[in-house]
């Protein structure tokens, strides 16, 4: 078994958003929505050409076993700066694999 027998296949990764800013009164507050394609990055593994043995059986198993699968979702967030010292932002991440939420927060000094 040597590194050359592992590899990661090239794929496009796209993640693309709006930002609307309104204000409420003199405070800015952005509004963002956004997709994104986040393609599978797992290490794939290429049995050689001999005669397949119990370890390049396990590799291929462990490595090629499960099925390559883009994950395609959306996001949305929030942000506003508060007095001109404080940027607070939150925002959530959801699709198939993913669901996240991130925080945060901005001192101006």
């Amino acid at each position: 078994m040597t590194p050359d027998r592992f590899f990661v296949r090239d794929r496009w990764e796209f993640h693309g958003g709006l930002e609307y800013v309104i204000f409420a009164r003199r405070t800015p507050i952005a509004l963002r929505a956004g997709l994104f394609v986040n393609p599978e990055r797992r290490i794939h593994y290429q049995p050689p050409a001999r005669g397949r043995d119990f370890q390049a059986d396990a590799f291929d198993f462990a490595y090629d076993g499960l099925p390559d699968e883009t994950n395609v979702g959306v996001s949305a967030s929030v942000g506003t700066v508060l007095r001109r010292r404080l940027q607070v932002d939150v925002a959530l991440s959801d699709s198939k694999f993913i669901r996240q939420v991130a925080t945060s927060l901005v001192l101006f000094l």
